[in-house]
């Protein structure tokens, strides 16, 4: 059957040609697959409503043609509503650029450099809010800074420059007292030291204009979000839609949508970064679906996943080339498209990012990318908000690259190493097909414990100190002990069948101990039991050295079996290990789970 090999984009974005270590762009435009021009155009109705149905369909078997990718994603990130008119969009494009204009001026009146078209890589003010009268500092707010340069040792151009510089830092030598203009100032050179490195493998870049103009949004996007300012990392978001989006005001606001998806990586306070409430949830996932990764990642001291910072805070720029990195993110954002981003962006209430509002949504599914969907019909059993797609792609190259980082590994360096090597080799439309999978692997094992479970993680769950911790551990006990009955019921169910078929199972006299010729397992099931058990639970975590002190999470808690002749038998300290370890027990054989602050639960085969 005859496949189109696919046209090549790599002359879209042009690379420079000294830079010979690039790695080659694999994505390719297919006919039939790939939205094209044509595509595009005809998804309009003569009023200008898209279907975005169709579309985000399109995007999800082959991608946007590069002719067209920066208006498509003007959707993609919310920027307009799909229900809207040709001329509704018309209005509000020039409201926002006559806004963003407003903004850009409200800057420049703090700092002449904005908009001037030129950029700085020096402080020019200091903690106290002192300027800074230093020559680098004055050359490069030095509007002929090249020409100066150049002719340094010319005594007449050098004293007109020295002229024009004098009247430049006229302008900067006040102090400057309000705190907020002082921390964004200081940001100014930190956005000009990373623009400047900024996909320097592009000729496009080679134009100071697209510098400056990457430059600016940076800074007028620092001024207008002071909760997150500027971080190092959003040049390398925003780069793009410089690329793609002519107009420097729509390049702003495709990059302000995209930041209401991650300005909550950015966030960052004395203790912590915001990246690591996702690195928590990577680490969640991978020990749901491969605990054996999880548990060698731990063991190398790399269970904060610390290693994967770069792939969410840039989602894959550094592992992709250019062009695949494009392609990787309009995958991700057909995949979890929601119709209603829009709607939720425009709403004037604070800290309106995705993911923390959620709206009751329209009758069409076919509105909504697939990830998206997934989390939609498994909404009613989990009312948390749901993760994006970014985490579950990193978890994907995780799983892939399991084998080799379970063999090879053995250190930080080493991790760190394998998954360096992706960089270039990565198809970005098979780690969005194995992120879906691995979704839907997580989604029914999460559900599979909440399931039947749930009443036994709040039996104690209010207590004070300990008592929470119990409630913690014993509910996740429940949903893993649960899964297990299940299992064990539908065997169950398959004696029963057998026996009412007349198949013999089981020798009434033969063993004493009530088990099957053919299985051994005895009839009965474990039984959870919740409690406190000051004395005991304690004597248990810490006489002898017999158990651990639970963690936060309750995933450490010393755990020894009682069987009914008395016999103790120290069974782990590693709550997930000995659950897996929990097979057909003699009629009475009973694990305690002892805790922290003496709580305490069991299990009895009964």
């Amino acid at each position: 059957m005859w496949r189109d090999p696919g046209i090549p984009t790599d002359s879209f974005y042009e690379v420079r040609p000294d830079c010979t270590d690039v790695p080659k762009t694999r994505f390719k435009i297919k006919a039939g697959k790939t939205l094209s021009a044509r595509r595009w155009k005809a998804a309009f109705c003569p009023e200008g409503y898209l279907d975005i149905a169709s579309t985000i369909s399109r995007i999800q078997r082959g991608g946007v043609h590069p002719s067209i990718r920066g208006e498509v994603w003007e959707f993609l990130l919310g920027c307009y509503d799909p229900k809207s008119t040709f001329e509704e969009r018309e209005q509000l494009r020039q409201h926002r650029r006559v806004q963003y204009a407003s903004w850009k001026e409200e800057c420049r009146n703090m700092d002449s450099l904005v908009g001037s078209g030129r950029i700085i890589t020096a402080p020019i003010i200091t903690e106290d809010g002192e300027p800074i009268q230093e020559p680098l500092v004055l050359l490069e707010a030095n509007p002929d800074r090249g020409i100066a340069t150049s002719h340094k040792n010319n005594h007449d151009n050098t004293g007109g420059k020295l002229q024009d510089n004098a009247a430049t830092a006229s302008r900067h030598s006040e102090k400057v007292t309000d705190k907020k203009i002082i921390q964004w100032k200081l940001t100014l050179h930190q956005i000009g030291l990373d623009v400047v490195r900024t996909d320097r493998t592009l000729v496009f870049y080679e134009k100071q204009e697209h510098l400056s103009k990457l430059w600016d949004i940076l800074a007028v996007y620092a001024w207008i979000d002071k909760d997150v300012g500027y971080c190092q990392g959003m040049s390398d978001l925003c780069s793009p839609m410089i690329i793609l989006l002519d107009d420097e005001a729509d390049a702003f606001w495709c990059f302000e949508r995209l930041m209401r998806r991650l300005r909550g990586n950015f966030r960052c306070t004395e203790s912590s970064v915001g990246v690591e409430a996702q690195l928590s949830n990577l680490a969640a996932i991978t020990q749901v679906v491969d605990p054996k990764l999880h548990q060698h990642l731990e063991a190398l001291g790399g269970g904060d996943y610390l290693f994967a910072f770069r792939m969410l805070m840039v989602l894959f720029r550094r592992e992709f080339s250019f062009g695949d990195s494009l392609y990787l993110w309009e995958m991700m954002w057909a995949l979890e498209y929601d119709p209603d981003l829009f709607s939720l962006y425009e709403d004037p209430s604070p800290g309106g990012e995705k993911g923390e509002l959620h709206k009751v949504k329209p009758k069409s599914m076919r509105q909504f990318g697939k990830f998206e969907r997934e989390n939609l019909k498994n909404g009613g059993k989990n009312s948390d908000a749901p993760l994006p797609i970014s985490i579950f792609l990193v978890a994907s190259v995780l799983k892939t690259k399991s084998s080799k980082l379970m063999q090879e590994a053995r250190g930080l360096d080493d991790v760190v190493k394998i998954l360096n090597d992706i960089t270039g080799n990565l198809d970005a439309k098979k780690a969005c097909s194995g992120a879906m999978k691995l979704h839907r692997k997580y989604l029914k094992k999460v559900n599979d414990r909440r399931g039947t479970c749930e009443g036994f993680a709040t039996n104690d769950g209010g207590r004070d100190g300990g008592g929470r911790e119990a409630g913690t551990a014993a509910g996740e006990a429940a949903r893993t002990v649960e899964a297990r009955e299940r299992r064990t019921e539908a065997g169950r169910e398959g004696e029963d069948g057998a026996r009412e078929a007349g198949t013999p199972q089981r020798n009434a006299g033969g063993d004493g101990g009530g088990r099957d010729r053919q299985s051994t397992r005895p009839a009965g099931r474990w039984r959870l039991h919740l409690g406190r058990d000051g004395g005991e639970a304690r004597r248990r975590r810490d006489g002898g050295g017999r158990g651990t002190p639970a963690d936060g999470g309750g995933s450490q808690i010393s755990v020894s079996e009682r069987r009914p002749n008395g016999e103790e038998k120290q069974t782990g300290t590693r709550f997930f290990g000995c659950l897996n370890q929990l097979g057909s027990r003699d009629p009475g054989s009973r694990l305690v789970f002892a805790g922290h602050l003496g709580c305490h639960m069991a299990l009895t085969w009964r």
